[in-house]
This record gives structure tokens, sequence and C-alpha cells, in this order.
């Protein structure tokens, strides 16, 4: 049998990978002029306490067609330009705000934030007052419960803010973190963690971590199968939490009720804990 030399193997190998390559350079191109994506990358990690939590200390850039903003964090996940002692300063006032990208401030650099604006009127006032923002992108309330109930009491707060947006409706569900028995609020499972691992695995490669701060066609293939993961998890869930029934439309209006109905049992949760 005749067996090829080694470096026309090597040379197959590399004629290959220099296609591929250059496909996926045509195809960011491609994606890049015509369906420019917000590539916008999210920074979350396995907290202490079953939920994500943000990125220490990181420094990255938020690219959409419509905007470019500087993402940073401090040494305690959060987003700011500080860091905070969990013992309150004589004299101060705390205010604690809990939610999703909105609070975190995807879109918007932590100068012109909602909370960083406030707390300078608050300064321009004469008032001491310290607002620490816990959000974090992706954020349920039920995640936002376990966050008040481990992390946010230990900063001592007088007094609270909870960030709501229509879409936490289904995060609740798809969290799977609480249910509603007997018309009580139930904790179902100790930990919500998605992708966690695999997002840790693939963010040490410096490689995917550059792509994944610039990469158009990256971000829309994440994007793709985020959507697909996130459609099967509420499907999942909702007809996991509610009544088998036979009728389609008698079902689907069962679950959006479940929906309403174990998101106001949250939020009234995360009202009385903070009496």
């Amino acid at each position: 049998m005749r067996i090829k030399p080694f470096w026309g193997y090597t040379f197959m190998f590399g004629l290959m990978m220099g296609i591929t390559v250059a496909l996926l350079f045509a195809a960011e191109l491609y994606v890049r002029t015509f369906i420019p994506q917000s590539v916008i990358p999210r920074y979350v990690t396995d907290g202490p306490y079953g939920v994500r939590i943000n990125y220490p200390n990181i420094d990255i850039w938020h690219t959409t067609p419509e905007y470019r903003v500087n993402i940073r964090t401090n040494g305690q996940n959060m987003r700011s330009d500080r860091d905070f002692t969990y013992a309150k300063p004589p004299g101060i006032k705390r205010i604690v705000a809990l939610g999703d990208s909105f609070t975190f401030g995807i879109g918007v650099d932590v100068e012109d934030h909602y909370l960083t604006i406030s707390e300078e009127y608050f300064k321009q006032k004469n008032l001491p007052i310290e607002i620490i923002n816990l959000g974090v992108p992706g954020f349920s309330n039920a995640e936002e419960l376990i966050v008040l109930q481990n992390e946010a009491f230990r900063y001592d707060p007088d007094l609270i803010i909870l960030a709501f947006y229509q879409n936490d409706l289904s995060e609740n569900i798809i969290s799977d973190l609480f249910t509603v028995s007997d018309g009580e609020l139930v904790q179902k499972n100790e930990q919500y963690l998605p992708a966690i691992k695999l997002r840790n695995v693939l963010y040490s490669v410096p490689l995917y971590r550059y792509l994944a701060e610039r990469s158009n066609l990256l971000y829309m293939v994440r994007r793709i199968a985020s959507d697909y993961v996130y459609k099967a998890r509420l499907n999942t869930n909702a007809k996991d939490s509610t009544v088998s029934l036979q009728d389609e439309k008698e079902a689907a209006a069962e679950r959006s009720e479940y929906r309403r109905k174990l998101t106001a049992s949250i939020i009234d949760r995360i009202f009385e804990v903070t009496q």
C-alpha cells in the first residue's frame, strides 16, 4: 500500500482550514452588512446561592447598530466603578435595586444609568444616600427574590427598588425556582444556572472571548440557539406546572393565568420579606 507523505496530509488539512476560515469570514461580512446584530455578550457566572451573578471586574463593550457603550463591573459583581462594604457607613441611607438587564444597564454607560443619575441628584440635594445596583442581565423575579434574601439584606438597605419588565412573567416560569401550591409560594429548586458551566469554559478561551465581544455571526448563532432553548423550556415548565387539558385554547389560557399567579406570588413574597 502506498502511503501519502506527511506533508500531503498537512497540506490538505491546511487547505481545509483555510477554506473554513474564508467561509466564516465571508459569512461574518454578510451578517454585518445585511443583518447586523447587537453584540451584547453576557458575562454571568454561578453565584454562591444558586443563581447567576455578573463577572467581577470586567471592562468590555456592547455594540449595536444604535449605540456602543462600555460595560464595567466592580469587585462585587455590580455595575459600578466603586466597591461597597456590607456595613453601612454612619449617617448613610441605602437603596438597593433588583432587576434584570434594564437595572444592570445594558444600553447605557454607567454615567447615564438611572441609578447613577438618581444618586447624583441626591448628592446635589445634600442627601447622604448610596444606591447599590444588584441587577443581572436575564434575571427573573424568582432570582431577584433569592438575591434579596441572600445578598441584598447584607447591605442593610433602607429601601428596595424592584424593577419589573413584562418578560418576567415568562422568566419566572423558565427559572423553575418556585411554584404555587394550594395558593402558597413554594421553592421548587435550589438553583437555576442555565448553561453556566459551558459559558465559563468558553469564556476561558481567549479567542472565544475576543469573538464573543466582536462577532456578529457568532452572536446571531448564539441568539438563535438561546431563543430555541428559551421557548422549549418555557413550554415544558408551563405544562408541568398546570393541569393537562384536552383543549389547547383552555390549556394556553390556564398557563397564562398561572404565569400571572406565580409572578404575583413572588412579588408578594418580596414585599413581605422587605417588611
